[in-house]
């Protein structure tokens, strides 16, 4: 079989941060996040720093069609609750809730039905997580691990039937290597997809590949033995073991 080869894509629009083709509130917002840093990404007037002079910066890249105008009509409410904290991310629907958590460890550190008392992930063990990144390049084999550190805040698009969350880290282990984790929650049923990107921007060809994704299987393994539990065919014990062998045909036991 040929090779696995990751293609680099087109050159990407200056001040997008999250990588969807426009510059809206949701690279302004991730400017915001940054500020104060010297994030290379961020700092668009390259004064070594991510200060007011990139805001001044960002106000001639920001389209003003993605600008909320104050006059328009409120939209509809949504069918669920948004909670976001610097570290996390929370989305409450009718039937279930998930917590996504930024870094330290990445991925989903909570996933529980509507009025279930335990949960189904435990929270240092986290569920659809992206643990291992590696792949070979002229100079040798390249790996880093993603669980740890924090990935910069999401993008959230809301929508009546879903919510899709995207995470994004640029330039992993080689300039021009970006990649993306894409949720998406469903709001008619307990249902979410994973979604895992890798762009190679970096004109360099990437041998071999490798990915460890976050899913061995669910780590709270008690609430899930229960749940199946709840599943299964029951029947009376027997009252000695002599009826039980003569129901199963054995002439003794």
């Amino acid at each position: 079989t040929a090779p696995l080869v990751a293609q680099w894509p087109g050159a990407d629009v200056r001040g997008d941060f999250d990588g969807n083709g426009i510059v809206d509130m949701s690279d302004v917002r991730q400017l915001r996040d940054a500020f104060g840093s010297d994030d290379t990404l961020f700092d668009l007037n390259a004064d070594g720093e991510v200060g007011f002079g990139d805001f001044f910066e960002m106000a001639q890249l920001v389209d003003p069609s993605r600008v909320i105008d104050p006059t328009a009509v409120e939209p509809a409410p949504l069918p669920y609750r948004i909670i976001e904290t610097s570290q996390s991310l929370s989305l409450h629907f009718e039937q279930y809730s998930v917590t996504l958590q930024h870094g330290r460890p990445f991925g989903l550190t909570s996933l529980r039905m509507t009025g279930q008392p335990g949960d189904f992930v435990h929270s240092e063990l986290p569920l659809a997580d992206w643990e291992w990144f590696w792949f070979d390049v002229r100079t040798g084999r390249r790996d880093v691990k993603l669980l740890q550190p924090t990935w910069i805040a999401p993008r959230v698009e809301t929508h009546p039937g879903h919510a899709e969350v995207t995470y994004r880290r640029r330039n992993v282990l080689l300039e021009g290597i970006d990649l993306r984790v894409s949720y998406r929650f469903y709001v008619q049923r307990p249902v979410f997809h994973v979604t895992y990107q890798i762009d190679n921007a970096s004109r360099q060809t990437i041998s071999e590949p490798y990915v460890m994704l976050g899913f061995p299987g669910f780590p709270n393994q008690p609430m899930i033995t229960g749940v199946s539990d709840t599943e299964r065919h029951r029947t009376a014990r027997w009252g000695n073991f002599g009826d039980e062998a003569l129901s199963d045909g054995r002439t003794d036991y």
